[in-house]
């Protein structure tokens, strides 16, 4: 505190005790009068009404005279300054002030190093089979290929679609034969792997629901007799996609692909579960 203000500070503060002094001093005496005029208007009252007139004088000179006790009078000298107070608690905190005008922007930081390359992902699931392409020009015809030896099958293999070329005549192996639609690959004794030409590319078909009807339709198509073909499931061996799962066929049909299944490409099974069949020659 400015060593000015202070010291009006304690003169004032003198100066009030002074006053409250006098004014304390001043209603004591005060009381002291009206003491005397109160005993004094009782005399004149209680002895003769011709006193009345000089009470009434003398009140007026005592109100007079307490009225010119009781008005403030000039101030004092001011009195030393006082010992300082103790320091006053903090005051409360202030209210937050409203918020400033945001920044003006930085500048572009430097282009940081280029990052390690990610582990390679998993491989996504298979996209659904595209549409079928437009059917291709037709080649030109090839020269005329040697004569080739006399065959020992039947005549039957001519009502096929496409004249089935038959490779295997140990008879004790299952028949072999391709249609161009239909194929029978890999036989034994025990079976052939069937196979079936879609989108260019040979497939084969899983053994699951396959039956002997079914077996009967592929044999037919490849000009064998229906009535002795067996289906045989888990014949494995394959490459490429399994093209055809869940096939039925009536028997009746002229090649497997008019039979139901789940459709071109659908399939849950792997190689190990393709299914064979044998065919029998008469």
């Amino acid at each position: 505190v400015p060593q000015e203000i202070w010291d009006d500070a304690q003169s004032t503060k003198f100066m009030a005790s002074r006053l409250k002094h006098v004014l304390k001093k001043q209603s004591s005496l005060s009381e002291v009068m009206k003491g005397k005029v109160d005993r004094l208007r009782a005399f004149i009252a209680a002895n003769t009404k011709s006193v009345v007139k000089a009470a009434q004088d003398e009140e007026k000179k005592l109100d007079k005279l307490i009225k010119e006790r009781s008005t403030k009078g000039p101030p004092g000298p001011r009195g030393p300054p006082g010992t300082p107070g103790q320091p006053g608690k903090p005051g409360l905190p202030g209210a937050n002030g409203a918020p400033g005008k945001p920044g003006e922007p930085g500048a572009q930081g430097a282009k940081g190093p280029k990052g390690a390359t990610g582990p390679v992902g998993p491989a996504g699931p298979a996209g659904p089979q595209g549409k079928r392409g437009p059917r291709g020009r037709a080649g030109k015809p090839g020269g005329k290929g040697p004569l080739g030896a006399q065959g020992h099958e039947p005549s039957a293999y001519l009502h096929t679609q496409k004249r089935p070329q038959l490779t295997s005549f140990d008879p004790r192996l299952c028949p072999d034969g391709d249609n161009g639609m239909v194929r029978l690959a890999a036989c034994n004794n025990v079976a052939c792997r069937l196979e079936v030409l879609h989108d260019q590319s040979w497939g084969s078909v899983c053994d699951d629901g396959f039956s002997d009807a079914n077996a009967r339709v592929v044999c037919t198509s490849l000009g064998y007799a229906g009535h002795r073909a067996e289906a045989v499931h888990a014949v494995g061996g394959g490459s490429g996609r399994v093209w055809l799962d869940e096939v039925k066929c009536s028997g009746d049909e002229e090649n497997i692909a008019l039979c139901k299944h789940d459709g071109w490409g659908v399939s849950d099974c792997h190689h190990d579960e393709d299914v064979g069949l044998c065919c029998q020659r008469f």
